[in-house]
């Protein structure tokens, strides 16, 4: 069958044969990375697993401010008229005169004091004149510190109450008063004397709280998150100000929440907290089980990634741990792509196939320009613009293209324009476009540009709602669907219709009539028209697609999009047309896959290549083979699983070190034919002469399931070359080798 697919694909005899090895080496590399894909993913699956537990309910307390902190200016001390007589009333009509001066002076105020009559005046009076004035003649004396403010009135006459004593400011310049109720900047009387206050921030510094029973609590903006409410009154805060407080609205975290801990065990060399993977954006359910079953899985229903807690649909069996479900369908199809293309190739895929020829041998079809009058531009209507004549003759190129067009050009090149003609121009034909980028963000920034023009377009925009913009989101086929078939409930004639029915039929209706679908290259998959396709073949030898369903596909933002995620939407259409920046960053890799691919890859049977043991035994080999490691008197002892010790074996026997004695005990003895020599446990409880090579041995081998057994038999002067105590040890923490050095 493979042979009939080519030969129609091809079209010649001679040249099915050579296309089939050449498009199964060309798409061998990336099966090899799809194989690995799935096989990490599924260890990823079960690697990731941890205990939970219920988040507390908490309530959100908002504190309000129930005093005011003014400030106001400190008044300067004045001077006083020292031999004022008592009870004289002073006439401010009268013009005073400084006598050792010879100088006239006007009151402005008088007000008598209990040290003399405080004055203010023009020009001011020094400590050392005399004046006369009012029949009087006074020594001048400067006035006493004034003491804090006492009376504090509005100009209405209201008495402001002060809730703490007055305090001076860092400067010393003004009064810091705590002021009862709400206050803004305003004028007030302070002990009779007019003053402006300014109103000064209250919550700032403010740590903590506590109520009238005096239970403490802590205080984050204003916020308080706590199980109980406090006791009903005023709060006080460590600032000194009082607080009102209220429960918001939204109070507590509605919903099943679930707190997840760390793992009981994690690997040495993970370097990725395992909550983190739960918290991603695209979880929609966690499993108690390792393996799918009904009963097991819980669905996601919020994340707060930055607590590591999920909001589940109802709370997991207590003690129950979760596993991540690692959803494989996207790596699944493009492998089926890929396996379609290279085993089942239809006659639409010619272009596709193309890509997998010799480059120096490939005989690409010539390209027919498609003349478009002035009058049927769309988009680029303009001529006199800048670059649009390159944009013009890159669409007549497109459009006159049998198979592949390529737009290449940095951001603001006028890509995005060029799509949008391009897509109406097909759209005027009759055609039916599939568009698809990377991203939601390219996707939506063309569909809406698409969406006001003058052009027909009927557009369906796969993907879920919470991740297409708002402006386009009327397009959205749930959205779509959902409208439809409540216009239809309206009409009489479908009253005889179920609500499943007219979704199907309303669904089918909406993509049939469309000649415009949108979404991203993995997202697209979950276009109706390709679910419940032949399920009566096994899901590997499924095709993805028997005909081509729309006439072409534009790739946006094609340097962010692997080979086989462009080839599950490739395979449904007749031509492709990539836009993309060369120079734009390549498709991110996540250091924490790279790491999982190199710790445990495979073959194409899905069988090990490096096993961890083998990767173990290189480490240590790598590590203690170092000069530094190697000096005279150092002798080391390994307690590594069996599989590891059976790798350091392999691996010294294929190259061995210089100057170097290893002895391994095992719990049987055999020959040694390698570079490591083998002594049994027998050897050494009976003291046979075998056992002196454990003298002589710059490296000893011990299995974690004998070192128990041995420790007592091994020389004493032996470094252990990883710690085998504490919880995960083999030994107890009084055992013999805890008083060795740890390395």
């Amino acid at each position: 069958m493979k042979v009939l697919f080519f030969f129609t694909a091809a079209g010649h005899p001679k040249v099915t044969l050579p296309l089939m090895g050449q498009v199964g080496n060309t798409l061998r590399p990336f099966n090899r990375y799809l194989g690995q894909a799935i096989h990490t993913a599924k260890q990823r699956q079960f690697r990731y697993q941890l205990p939970w537990e219920r988040v507390r309910n908490l309530m959100t307390i908002r504190v309000v401010p129930a005093d005011t902190l003014l400030r106001v200016p400190r008044r300067v001390p004045g001077v006083v008229l020292a031999d004022w007589p008592e009870g004289k009333v002073p006439d401010l009509t009268q013009m005073g005169f400084v006598t050792n001066r010879g100088v006239p002076v006007r009151f402005e105020s008088a007000s008598p004091t209990a040290t003399g009559l405080l004055v203010r005046t023009d020009p001011p009076l020094l400590v050392t004149d005399r004046v006369m004035w009012s029949m009087v003649v006074s020594g001048v004396a400067q006035e006493d510190t004034p003491p804090p403010p006492s009376e504090v009135m509005d100009f209405d006459g209201r008495a402001l109450t002060l809730a703490a004593p007055p305090r001076l400011d860092e400067e010393q310049r003004h009064w810091v008063l705590l002021v009862a109720g709400e206050h803004e900047d305003c004028d007030l009387l302070v002990d009779g004397e007019e003053v402006e206050a300014e109103a000064l921030p209250v919550s700032e510094g403010l740590r903590r709280v506590v109520d009238a029973a005096g239970r403490s609590f802590d205080v984050s903006g204003e916020i308080l998150r706590i199980e109980e409410p406090p006791a009903k009154g005023l709060l006080r805060g460590d600032n000194g100000i009082r607080y009102r407080w209220h429960e918001l609205s939204s109070s507590g975290r509605r919903g099943c929440w679930v707190q997840l801990l760390p793992p009981e065990t994690s690997e040495a060399d993970e370097f990725l907290d395992p909550r983190a993977a739960f918290c991603e954006g695209d979880v929609r359910e966690v499993w108690t089980k390792p393996r799918h079953r009904r009963d097991s899985v819980y669905k996601v229903k919020r994340v707060d990634p930055d607590r590591y807690q999920l909001r589940l649909d109802s709370y997991p069996p207590l003690g129950s741990t979760l596993y991540l479900p690692v959803d494989l369908r996207n790596l699944y199809l493009q492998r089926r792509a890929l396996r379609q293309l290279s085993d089942a190739p239809l006659p639409h895929h010619q272009g596709l196939l193309r890509l997998c020829e010799d480059p120096a041998h490939a005989r690409w079809p010539r390209v027919a320009l498609e003349e478009l009058r002035e009058d049927q531009w769309r988009a680029l209507t303009d001529a006199s613009r800048s670059g649009t004549d390159e944009q013009r003759t890159f669409v007549q190129k497109a459009l006159g293209s049998p198979d592949f067009a390529f737009l290449e050009g940095p951001p603001g090149s006028g890509k995005t324009t060029a799509i949008c003609e391009i897509v109406q121009q097909l759209v005027q034909k009759g055609q039916r476009v599939l568009m698809c980028a990377s991203t939601h963000v390219a996707i939506d920034n063309v569909l809406e540009r698409l969406l006001e023009s003058d052009t027909p377009i009927d557009a369906v925009r796969i993907g879920r709602l919470k991740r297409v913009d708002e402006k386009v989101g009327a397009t959205q086929l749930d959205e779509r669907v959902a409208a439809l078939v409540e216009a239809w409930r309206r009409q009489p004639g479908m009253t005889t219709f179920g609500g499943a029915e007219l979704e199907e039929m309303a669904t089918r209706t909406i993509i049939m009539a469309s000649n415009l679908t949108c979404g991203t290259t993995m997202g697209i998959v979950n276009h109706p028209l390709f679910q419940r396709r032949d399920e009566d073949l096994h899901i590997s030898e499924r095709p993805i697609t028997t005909m081509p369903h729309w006439d072409v596909l534009i790739i946006d933002e094609a340097s962010k999009t692997l080979i086989q995620e462009f080839m599950v939407p490739a395979l449904m259409a007749k031509r492709w047309i990539v836009v993309g920046d060369v120079r734009q960053l390549p498709p991110f890799a996540d250091r924490a896959d790279i790491v999982a691919n190199l710790r445990d890859l495979v073959d194409e049977n899905d069988k090990p290549v490096f096993p961890a043991d083998h990767q173990r035994a290189c480490l240590l080999l790598f590590r203690m083979l170092r000069p530094q490691l190697r000096q005279r008197g150092m002798r080391w002892l390994f307690v590594e699983r069996p599989g590891v010790l059976e790798s350091i074996a392999r691996e010294l026997d294929a190259e061995p070190a210089e100057d170097l004695t290893v002895v391994r005990v095992m719990r049987r003895g055999r020959a040694s034919d390698g570079a490591v020599d083998v002594i049994s446990v027998d050897h050494l409880t009976s003291g046979a002469p075998q056992a002196l090579k454990l003298a002589a041995a710059d490296w000893v081998l011990v299995g974690v399931d004998l070192i128990s057994d041995v420790v007592t038999l091994l020389p004493s002067g032996l470094l252990i070359a990883e710690d085998v105590t504490g919880a995960s040890g083999p030994l107890t923490e009084d055992n013999v080798l805890l008083h060795r050095q740890a390395w």
